[in-house]
């Protein structure tokens, strides 16, 4: 136990230089900062968090020695995961609670009507949920990416968009509002009636709770590292505390449903009871009776084993998930994303010249809104052009036969998509665009809609007359 503090040390230490080592390669080789896990600082939190057990345990150790050093060296070892989780609760307090950072929004369904056997399954594993984390105007996009860690997968204080599912027209998707990125959800229907909704106090408090979940999780790491390292050896009373705290987190866990996905709140209930079943197993074993000493052993193996796999099924739904949204705007493929995969891991040690061709090769149609970035782009290189800014802009991608068209409309409000099936326009299917060419129609088309309206300007001119 004394080596402990030392060979995480070493660990935590390691990880830190190669994280620090990808982040200065990937920005000499791409030009652009790392996201996702491997953000600054997403990875640091997550080694903090899973290094909370060890510190707690090595402090309680030291402290238990009872010299004056010991207890100056224990309490400052034991202040980190204090520090820690104070600056948590101060994060949500600021960002989530008061929602000056990050909004949780939900789509609820105005009239549903359950049998009783749903009723009761959502009882014990929860509703499903249909929810997501959006940052605040005038943050950088990179904030959940950052500090996602502490409050992406939990529910918070919520703002609920109301759809009703009897109504075929409503359509509840999640939309850009304009071209700075910034995220809403709301419910997109023919007559536009639905529209975010506010909460009551004492759902705001629920929520509040929800997002407050991971401040329990890192007491009870903690604690679990202090009861570890305050014992010289194994007695019940040790495990009972653990019992007690783990039952604590399975109680908060299973009342307020803190996850937005059922299947991580499944996967954590079996842990704690697994967790929970393993505490309650050592504080039955007797050590005089060897024979059930050995069984009452096996079923803690078999309880740790269930926790595991649950755990590592829950890891890979999530990879797999992620692999096949990587090209889910056309294909929902496993097999396309594996291979977008592959090519984004092996693209920064290619030679430069070599990255046309994988990027090319990558089959993915070309986006409409980087087509309106480079018509903003372009007016704000010829001012002649800014003033169809103020216009309405319909552009037209090159698609493949077959494929859905694609109509983008950008106005100086909000950006808006709308897909059309191919059987409902007959005009789109002999368009073919060379890119070099789009300008130019662009403003040809611009012209035509000025003379448009001069010719009939001058048509009503010579009528009134």
């Amino acid at each position: 136990m004394e080596m402990n503090l030392f060979w995480l040390s070493i660990g935590v230490v390691s990880l830190l230089i190669v994280h620090f080592v990808l982040l200065v390669f990937l920005r000499w080789r791409i030009g652009t900062a790392a996201q996702g896990i491997l953000s600054v600082p997403r990875f640091e939190l997550l080694l903090l968090i899973l290094m909370l057990p060890c510190i707690s345990q090595s402090s309680a150790f030291v402290i238990r020695g009872g010299t004056t050093e010991g207890i100056i060296v224990g309490a400052l070892l034991l202040a980190i995961p204090a520090a820690f989780i104070l600056s948590v609760c101060l994060f949500l307090t600021i960002a989530v609670f008061t929602g000056s950072l990050a909004q949780y929004k939900e789509i609820r369904h105005a009239s549903t009507e359950e049998q009783w056997h749903k009723e009761l399954w959502f009882f014990f594993v929860g509703r499903p949920a249909c929810g997501k984390w959006f940052y605040m105007d005038g943050l950088p996009s990179s904030f959940l990416s950052r500090f996602g860690i502490l409050l992406e997968d939990k529910k918070g204080p919520p703002v609920f968009v109301f759809v009703d599912q009897n109504d075929t027209n409503t359509m509840p998707r999640w939309v850009g509002s304009g071209l700075n990125g910034i995220g809403r959800m709301r419910a997109v229907s023919s007559d536009d009636s639905h529209d975010e909704k506010k909460i009551p106090l004492s759902i705001k408090f629920l929520g509040c709770a929800r997002s407050s979940y991971i401040i329990l999780d890192l007491l009870r790491r903690v604690c679990l590292g202090v009861i570890a390292g305050s014992y010289s050896s194994h007695r019940s009373s040790q495990s009972l505390c653990a019992l007690t705290i783990t039952l604590v987190q399975f109680i908060c866990l299973f009342t307020l449903k803190p996850h937005i996905r059922r299947g991580v709140h499944i996967v954590e209930s079996i842990s704690l009871l697994s967790e929970a079943g393993v505490f309650g197993l050592s504080m039955s074993m007797n050590e005089s009776n060897s024979i059930r000493a050995e069984t009452l052993g096996f079923l803690m193996l078999a309880l740790l084993l269930l926790s595991f796999v649950s755990q590592l099924v829950n890891e890979w739904y999530a990879l797999i998930k992620c692999l096949v949204n990587l090209c889910q705007p056309h294909q929902g493929s496993f097999k396309l994303g594996l291979k977008f995969a592959a090519k984004g891991l092996l693209l920064p040690f290619l030679p430069r010249k070599h990255w046309s061709r994988v990027i090319t090769g990558s089959s993915q149609p070309k986006s409409v809104l980087l087509q309106e970035t480079e018509f903003v782009r372009s007016n704000q290189r010829e001012p002649r052009v800014g003033q169809l800014s103020s216009m309405t802009a319909t552009v037209v991608p090159l698609v493949s036969p077959g494929s859905p068209i694609i109509q983008a409309t950008d106005t100086t409000a909000e950006t808006s998509l709308a897909v059309q099936k191919p059987g409902a326009s007959t005009r789109g299917k002999g368009l073919k665009f060379d890119p070099k060419d789009d300008m130019k129609k662009l403003r040809e088309l611009a012209k035509a809609s000025f003379s448009g309206q001069s010719k009939d300007e001058e048509t009503n001119t010579s009528s009134h007359r």
